[in-house]
């Protein structure tokens, strides 16, 4: 599993443009947090639409649903981190 590198942005600038094969492979390595980290950010996004009030109602029942769930500040950050597995570390 690759490890979280908290390197300066000028040693990561000078790998770029240094050492761009040793980048390609750290790069390749953090694909699957860079991944999960776009996922839940556009899940976070997804639920804040769903969640919010509108005028025009479709489908109205579900939306009032929806709608009222809404009120719960952050709730879109508890789902998605919830959905990311972070929501079960006390286990």
């Amino acid at each position: 599993m690759p490890t979280v590198s908290l390197a300066s942005m000028a040693s990561v600038v000078d790998l770029v443009l240094n050492h761009p094969s040793q980048y390609a492979v750290r790069l390749e390595g953090a694909k699957h947090a860079i991944y999960a980290f776009g996922g839940v950010f556009l899940l976070q996004i997804f639920l804040d639409w769903v969640f919010e009030a509108r005028e025009v109602k479709w489908l109205r029942r579900l939306e009032t649903v929806l709608e009222r769930a809404g009120a719960v500040k952050q709730l879109s950050v508890v789902l998605s981190d919830h959905a990311a597995g972070s929501g079960q570390r006390g286990r």
